[in-house]
């Protein structure tokens, strides 16, 4: 029984995009040849390509697109005193991951109207938004759901896709849809 694999095959039954990721030199890295931009949610690819199999890629660590969610990324003792100060004047998180480092990760739902980003938000605290990078997941090596929180990300991602598409109908039917009429 391989957790990691189990856990990226069901991270993509809910249309999240996941690849491996290991430790080279020390730093967590991706294993595939075009890093993040390999991210599949195709559960034959995942399990086929041997990413989590230690007898092959063996990655690790979870790596998951961030682009159906918005993270605060609290790190080290600096992020959490400033998390500490600001708690009271955050919207509580769907979901929270504790780090290998013992940082955390505060997720909430994307809006797709932020673009890709990531930012240096506060004092040890980086906002993550958008599909231009990625973060790890538990059960991956050292981190942990908080809660259950784990079990929110399907939803999540369900809400963030049907937004989306609401979004580009609303476009689509304001511009006459993609096949205009001359």
């Amino acid at each position: 029984m391989n957790d990691i694999l189990d856990a990226a095959l069901e991270y993509a039954s809910y249309g999240l995009k996941v690849f491996p990721v290991g430790m080279r030199d020390g730093r967590k890295v991706p294993l595939t040849m075009h890093g993040f931009k390999d991210a599949t949610s195709v559960a034959a690819t995942i399990a086929g390509a041997g990413w989590f199999d230690p007898s092959k890629i063996g990655g690790e660590y979870i790596g998951m697109v961030h682009e159906p969610f918005m993270i605060l990324d609290v790190d080290g003792q600096e992020g959490r005193d400033t998390l500490e100060r600001i708690y009271h004047n955050i919207p509580k998180p769907s979901a929270v991951q504790r780090t290998v480092s013992g940082g955390l990760h505060l997720i909430y739902p994307a809006d797709p109207k932020i673009a890709s980003r990531k930012i240096r938000y506060l004092d040890g605290i980086d906002l993550l938004a958008g599909d231009s990078g990625y973060f790890i997941v538990a059960p991956s090596k050292g981190y942990t759901w908080l809660e259950g929180s784990g079990s929110v990300l399907g939803e999540l991602a369900r809400d963030y896709q049907e937004s989306r598409q609401s979004q580009s109908g609303a476009t689509e039917s304001a511009s006459g849809g993609p096949f205009v009429n001359p």
